[in-house]
């Protein structure tokens, strides 16, 4: 993957992750377990994240926030039932990550708003 492409998966994998769960629910397919979903991504994202700070694709305050955001999804993987569907929706620690990925979204300059023809290509 080209370093555009890896900016482009986080970008859209932090725009899911600030949506409300009705957001989230309306840009993955039926089946999809919403919070399977956005915590799968989300680590993928993360594991491309060295690729782009090496490449200085991101700010400090971007890095910083991601990291952030990171750590309270591990949060809520030792404290939340991950299984529980109405914890996503309006669960402190998920408000949280959604508030933190729209901080980080900032940071980069991008606006929040998901493409939609990345979901549905």
């Amino acid at each position: 993957m080209m370093l555009n492409e890896f900016y482009k998966v986080l970008l859209e994998t932090l725009r899911l992750t600030a949506l409300p769960y009705e957001g989230q629910k309306k840009l993955l397919p039926d089946f999809a377990v919403v919070q399977d979903e956005v915590v799968n991504d989300f680590d993928n994202a993360f594991a491309i994240l060295p690729d782009l700070v090496e490449a200085d694709r991101l700010s400090l305050k971007a890095i910083a926030t991601i990291l952030r955001c990171f750590n309270m999804i591990e949060t809520i993987r030792r404290e939340v039932n991950m299984q529980d569907t109405e914890a996503i929706k309006d669960h402190f620690l998920w408000n949280e990550v959604r508030e933190l990925a729209r901080q980080a979204l900032d940071h980069m300059g991008e606006s929040h708003e998901p493409d939609l023809e990345y979901y549905n290509p």
